[in-house]
């Protein structure tokens, strides 16, 4: 059987193009022991390996054939010490990686591999790019120039002690259809030069949108944000990059919003509200029944300086017990949400912007949980440094997460490999270890050829055509 494999999206290709763009990062060594691609692809082997230490890939050095493979793999001449990988990795400005994002989405875009992510809001199709921060590292020893700092209470006494952390704003293209991501360059929250106070979400998301802009200047794009968000200085920042949006409204923080909602209501003023009921379910039937409710040109504040339309939602989700000790019993289970969204809303595409609304979430299941709990060790300490080096192993996490991403979503060849590990992606990196000490591979098509026929008598022809 041929199987084809797509040219420019699969690991091999996209590892080609990362160290052709790491050889032009200027090496800010003056002795140079080994070059700084091979450094820098040591460090992302380790995140596309899940090594779960640096310690490992020393280990991994001195075992001939795992050394000859990981210089294969990842175009090598030699491996770096752990010593040498995070001494060099700590004095490259973490800026330098934004790039290396840019282009394996260039790649999708040159594919068309962005279709499927398309989401049309009634008039236009627009990319749907949810946002949201998490910590990555946290100490009340270690620390580093750039890292946060607060106070907080020690457990066995009354006392406070400083604790350091790190964390990281990241944005990821999603679709509600779409299992698969597309993370894009994060921006770190650190300490920023020349300030006193510590860096927060929303100075980060500022970046976050002037790197947005800079990086695709045309692209339509929706940004799905938490309640942090509804305010009507972000609103306006959103605004002036061209950006739009679709956030969480909350009323602890949107009063004057909900406020003037419900004035409207009462009035029987420009508010529209309609009911869908569904049955949903295969095995137990349940009946789903959905109230929407909207105004368009809603004012933020009292001064009215700042409008945006908004949505309350509301879905009830009813059904009886079918069986076990509780059968014949009713229940009954009930959300209700709100958001806020410059896209102006009718009867024709609200269904549509909920469900863009719901589909945040994504960032939090599809993103941070997969990079924290299933091999990529998103917050284990790789090491630390003085400068750069913890941003920079967030970054190359990161990066390995999206060829992940572009491999599930477009190489057959790993495709073939997920089907064969009954698509657990935990137990294919948990084979790497072994495999790498024990066999000998030209390429990473030759790898997953071999994983995807594991236990059957002949390997597949690839095919990259």
């Amino acid at each position: 059987m041929k199987i084809q494999t797509r040219k420019n999206l699969n690991i091999q290709a996209l590892n080609r193009q990362l160290r052709a763009h790491f050889a032009k990062i200027k090496d800010p060594r003056k002795v140079k022991s080994l070059p700084l691609v091979d450094i820098i692809m040591s460090g992302l082997a380790v995140f596309q390996l899940k090594i779960p230490s640096l310690l490992l890939l020393d280990d991994m050095r001195s075992e001939p054939l795992a050394h000859k493979n990981l210089k294969r793999l990842f175009d090598i001449k030699q491996v770096p010490s752990d010593t040498q990988l995070r001494d060099v990795l700590d004095r490259v400005p973490t800026d330098e990686f934004r790039n290396s994002f840019n282009l394996v989405f260039h790649s999708l875009q040159k594919d068309k591999a962005l279709e499927q992510f398309k989401f049309f809001d009634g008039h236009k199709d627009q990319y749907l790019v949810s946002c949201d921060a998490t910590g990555i590292f946290g100490s009340t020893n270690i620390k580093c120039d750039y890292c946060l700092a607060k106070l907080q209470k020690k457990q066995d006494d009354d006392g406070e002690k400083l604790h350091y952390h790190h964390q990281l704003l990241a944005a990821s293209m999603v679709h509600p259809k779409q299992k698969t991501v597309i993370p894009l360059c994060p921006e770190p929250i650190i300490q920023q030069d020349g300030q006193a106070k510590n860096d927060c979400e929303i100075n980060a998301a500022k970046r976050l949108y002037y790197h947005l802009r800079a990086a695709h200047p045309k692209l339509p794009m929706i940004l799905l944000q938490d309640g942090l968000y509804s305010t009507g200085a972000n609103v306006l920042e959103l605004k002036k990059h061209n950006l739009s949006f679709i956030i969480v409204a909350k009323q602890d923080r949107c009063k004057n919003l909900f406020f003037g909602f419900d004035k409207r209501k009462e009035g029987l003023k420009d508010t529209v509200e309609f009911t869908n009921t569904s049955i949903i379910g295969d095995k137990t039937k349940k009946t789903r029944t959905r109230t929407y409710s909207y105004v368009n040109a809603l004012p933020m504040t009292g001064k009215g300086d700042v409008a945006v339309n908004f949505i309350k939602f509301k879905e009830a989700i009813e059904w009886i017990i079918d069986s076990g000790r509780k059968k014949g019993t009713n229940k009954k289970e009930e959300v209700e949400y709100a958001w806020i969204t410059d896209i102006e809303i009718s009867k024709d595409n609200i269904e549509k912007i909920v469900e863009a609304g719901r589909s945040r979430w994504k960032i939090e299941n599809e993103v941070f949980n997969t990079l924290k709990n299933q091999g990529y060790q998103l917050e284990h300490n790789y090491g630390h440094g003085k400068k750069y080096l913890a941003n920079n192993f967030a970054m190359l996490t990161m990066l390995a997460f999206l060829v992940d991403q572009v491999q599930e979503a477009h190489c057959d060849l790993f495709k073939a490999t997920l089907e064969r590990f009954k698509k657990r992606c935990s137990k294919i990196w948990r084979s790497f270890e072994f495999l790498l000490v024990s066999r000998e591979f030209e390429s990473w098509l030759e790898l997953w050829s071999y994983l995807s026929q594991l236990g059957r008598t002949s390997n597949p022809k690839s095919n990259t055509s």
